[in-house]
């Protein structure tokens, strides 16, 4: 197939909603009443709630602490905000609809607005007050077919900020773009014509220039083909290139070095043709190998590939070059049976609990494709950060942790590592905390690295608040130096990105 037939291709085709759909052993009802049942119980289960209403107005917040005075932006972030509508909720936690959230932090003080994405779904199922489109991972009885994958995008999962602009992202379709000042949505971005609906990955890579890598996978709609996205600063499409690599493996992240992106294809493999909810049809294969893609950014069309042992990381942390071996590192699981297990129980109102958690793990590769992996902390943590303006080996790579049993099974801590001594600092929230992905933010005019601050939220489920704080970077262990406090829950999201004025 020619290029332009396998864009063409991935433009037309939806998601697991263009295919027949099998039937489910439980379905929205029972999972809706499932849940219901267990938020009496569980305070916890306020990350799992849908948000009470469509748009929360701008509105100051309390804040404790010194916030630091060149410390000055918007916080946006994205993340799964309605799961139930009419009786029904969605049995997968990936299928919520977005919910944009901006902590905008000026000398006056600092607000928090928010609004659900006004994606083509959206808009659909709110008019009607009853889901209409089957989801990723949820079969909706009497599903309306959609024409492309842009039909059910939900925009639920990352913020980038371009050129001026805002777009929420999501894993299958396309940048969903939103306006940076009310949140209030523009439409699928489309950059060029014929790319409509073509899948644009939500973790998307910056070079220090500015300009934007990115994938998106066919595997959403049965396919092995992955695509690499080079947009420039100005928001201009350079090159997409597809690449068939003949997996249907699981990606969710990526990562980069100065020449090379690093693209791991997991072993959580689609067994069959796609008939049903695209994460039902996913089997994890301990017997396969992961497939990492080499792939030269100037020549982005012959990759090569390395296997490792099967294994599946949601977020990498940084990657560079030495002595001619590649390294890179991310939060590493020996399986990916969590994204259907875990993922779905919360649903239905179960702790996330997880067999195999991920750790901090570092990959050594070789000139002549040989591996060796390294434990860098045994630590269960997710969502690693770091100073992104450093491409070189050394300085601190800063995670979300969970180092002891609390009431959700889920992540309360924030952890900085030191690459270079090992050594770990920590800062647990405390009972009755749960954490969202922190970002690193330098310190205007500053070029040392880790030079900067650490800035993320957290539920405080048992007084019903919403916490940002901000910490020094290079002193996590000694807690927010500043926090602001909203005084309401909000279902947890899943990234964040700082935006500096």
């Amino acid at each position: 197939m020619q290029r332009r037939d396998v864009l063409k291709a991935l433009g037309a085709a939806g998601l697991a909603q263009a295919f027949p759909l099998s039937a489910l052993a439980t379905g929205p009802d029972d999972t809706f009443q499932a849940f219901r049942r267990a938020r009496q119980r569980h305070a916890w289960l306020a990350g799992w709630e849908s948000v009470d209403r469509t748009v929360l107005p701008r509105t100051a917040v309390d804040v404790t602490g010194d916030w630091p005075a060149a410390l000055r932006g918007s916080f946006y972030r994205n993340g799964p905000g309605l799961f139930d509508r009419s009786g029904q909720r969605y049995q997968h936690w990936f299928d919520g609809d977005g919910l944009l959230q901006a902590w905008r932090i000026g000398e006056s003080g600092i607000t928090h607005q928010a609004r659900m994405i006004g994606t083509t779904k959206f808009v659909d199922e709110e008019q009607a007050g009853r889901f209409l489109y089957n989801a990723a991972g949820t079969e909706i009885p009497d599903a309306r077919p959609v024409r492309n994958a842009d039909g059910s995008n939900t925009a639920n999962t990352a913020v980038m900020p371009l050129d001026g602009d805002l777009y929420a992202l999501w894993e299958g379709g396309s940048a969903w773009e939103v306006d940076p000042d009310t949140l209030e949505s523009r439409g699928a971005k489309t950059w060029r014509e014929g790319l409509e609906a073509v899948p644009f990955s939500a973790h998307p890579l910056f070079e220090a220039d500015g300009s934007v890598w990115n994938f998106g996978s066919a595997a959403y709609i049965g396919g092995g083909t992955v695509l690499i996205w080079r947009i420039d600063a100005r928001g201009r499409l350079q090159s997409i290139t597809p690449l068939d690599v003949g997996h249907r493996g699981y990606v969710h992240s990526f990562t980069m070095t100065d020449r090379h992106l690093l693209v791991m294809l997991a072993p959580l493999m689609l067994e069959s043709e796609l008939r049903g909810p695209y994460f039902d049809s996913l089997r994890w294969r301990p017997d396969q190998a992961s497939k990492l893609l080499i792939i030269d950014k100037n020549d982005p069309s012959r990759p090569r590939h390395v296997d490792l042992p099967a294994g599946m990381v949601f977020h990498w942390a940084d990657a560079y070059e030495q002595g001619g071996d590649i390294v890179l590192a991310g939060a590493w699981s020996s399986s990916g049976d969590l994204i259907n297990s875990a993922f779905k129980g919360v649903m239905r109102g179960e702790p996330i609990h997880d067999d195999a958690p991920s750790a901090l793990t570092e990959f050594r590769i070789d000139s002549a494709g040989r591996s060796r992996i390294t434990t860098v902390s045994s630590l269960p943590v997710e969502f690693p950060e770091f100073d992104r303006r450093f491409s070189a080996a050394g300085g601190r790579t800063y995670l979300l942790a969970q180092p002891q049993a609390n009431d959700s099974d889920y992540l309360d801590t924030v952890v900085a590592v030191d690459r270079t001594t090992g050594s770990t600092q920590q800062y647990r929230y405390g009972d009755h905390h749960m954490a969202e992905e922190h970002r690193f933010v330098p310190r205007p005019g500053s070029s040392t690295r880790d030079d900067g601050w650490l800035i993320g939220t957290a539920m405080d489920y048992r007084n019903g608040r919403t916490l940002l704080s901000v910490f020094d970077a290079r002193r996590v262990a000694d807690g927010p130096i500043a926090q602001a406090r909203l005084n309401r829950t909000l279902p947890l999201s899943f990234h964040a990105c700082f935006v500096a004025t």
